[in-house]
């Protein structure tokens, strides 16, 4: 067992019911080692800014792990850890070796597609931590914040509309 604070699939069945039962789903097969320790730590912020994606880990040394390897996706992959992007039961995307949460994020605003564009925004947020609110003053109309390992949103500074990331936002307060 990995023992992250990411819920971890130990069985097959387990594995293939989730994936079944959810829409967006993001598996991360690997080890406890440098390449897959920031990808969990990565999931693990990312999860209360996508409540709709189940996120899991997997052991790649356990035989849960088997299908996940056998994968026609996962054929030519050579680093950990494994990470699979389920949408409605179908693999749309899948990579190997290290990610940032940057990198994460463009992924599941790509292939989850449920997100608007920044210029379609009143009122939103971005999972990477920049806020639009066109109610607001004009200083903080545009913000980029710090967000701490317990997901609150700190120290809030303001940036002009072309630093926003351009697609992945969401309508609404943030979380």
């Amino acid at each position: 067992m990995l023992e992250t604070e990411v819920q971890e699939l130990i069985t097959q069945g387990e594995a293939k019911a989730l994936i079944k039962n959810k829409p967006f789903v993001m598996i991360c097969c690997g080890r406890i080692g440098p390449m897959c320790i920031p990808v969990y730590e990565s999931m693990r912020a990312l999860e209360p800014l996508y409540p709709f994606v189940a996120f899991r880990t997997m052991d790649f040394d356990a035989q849960v792990a088997r299908w996940i390897k056998g994968l026609p996706e996962c054929a030519t992959f050579k680093r950990l850890p494994f990470i699979i992007y389920f949408r409605e039961g179908e693999v749309v995307r899948s990579t190997s070796a290290i990610q940032t949460k940057e990198e994460i994020v463009a992924i599941l605003d790509k292939e989850f597609s449920i997100r608007k564009k920044a210029k379609e925004i009143d009122i939103g947020y971005h999972p990477l931590g920049y806020r639009i609110d066109k109610t607001a003053p004009p200083m903080d109309r545009y913000t980029k914040w710090e967000i701490g390992s317990d997901g609150h949103w700190l120290n809030a500074i303001p940036v002009c509309f072309h630093a926003l990331p351009e697609y992945g936002w969401i309508d609404g307060y943030k979380p």
